[in-house]
């Protein structure tokens, strides 16, 4: 399925919004699928935007990769989610680390810190006022968490924008709770149909997901709705979540539903 980026990009982007826009989700989705391209492409769609090319930084060290792009109304961290969608699911770790905030998945740490290095004082120098907005979709959506989370405890940058599609847990309840207290208004969590990676990492291992997210169904309409698990936690019916959860990593049909390409088209059809 492919995807239309030529754009009229800053005439969409609302950067000021306080809270969830489909337009700029839209937006994020379009970033977030371009970080799967190569650097020239990813250069080159940016600059048509109407990005600064000589702020372009292609992101490519140990597996993580992505991109920052800088204009004149906005800065935009976006991360690519992982080559091997159906291996990652199905040999997903469940061990935990502290994070900016809380603890989360060691696998989203590390492929975080192999970047920060680099992301944080690219976003602290060149940033300005410029609002800033994080994207990513599967991985790249976990990692777009953990890297909002250190901007905003750590670094104490403000987040305007986290767009997040396919996104697997990330960490534990203080992690759920302190960053939803501070960037809960100002994140969106997308979930297409029967996409299996929001199921991972399992419930029952200690990740929980923020409470809130927008849905799509099989015809593309979306809902904001709550999720399934936590409404389960809250009623006592949480065993029967944790066995329908198996039963999901074991449809690998279910995959299918994960592709960004999908995100992007349902999005389309909000703005």
């Amino acid at each position: 399925m492919p995807v239309n980026y030529l754009v009229p990009f800053h005439d969409l982007l609302e950067p000021n919004a306080d809270g969830h826009s489909h337009r700029n989700a839209f937006l994020m989705g379009l970033c977030a699928k371009l970080a799967y391209a190569g650097p020239d492409e990813a250069l080159a769609i940016t600059t048509i935007w109407g990005f600064d090319p000589a702020r372009f930084l292609f992101l490519d060290q140990g597996g993580t990769q992505g991109f920052i792009a800088a204009g004149s109304t906005a800065m935009i961290v976006a991360f690519r989610g992982t080559a091997s969608v159906r291996d990652w699911v199905f040999n997903v770790e469940t061990d935990h680390e502290p994070g900016p905030v809380g603890r989360v998945h060691r696998g989203f740490q590390n492929a975080f810190e192999k970047v920060q290095e680099v992301v944080v004082p690219r976003v602290i120098t060149d940033r300005g006022d410029l609002p800033l907005f994080i994207t990513g979709h599967s991985l790249g959506g976990a990692i777009t968490r953990i890297c909002a989370a250190r901007f905003h405890f750590v670094e104490g940058i403000p987040v305007q924008g986290v767009y997040t599609f396919g996104q697997p847990r990330v960490g534990d309840e203080t992690f759920r709770h302190q960053y939803a207290s501070a960037l809960g208004p100002r994140t969106s969590r997308y979930v297409n149909d029967n996409d299996i990676v929001p199921h991972v990492p399992p419930f029952r291992f200690g990740f929980r997901h923020e409470l809130n997210y927008f849905h799509f169904g099989p015809d593309g309409s979306v809902i904001a709705t709550e999720d399934d698990d936590e409404i389960a936690l809250q009623n006592g019916n949480i065993i029967t979540r944790v066995k329908e959860g198996i039963e999901a990593l074991q449809n690998r049909d279910k995959v299918a539903d994960h592709g960004m390409e999908h995100y992007v088209a349902n999005l389309e059809r909000l703005v």
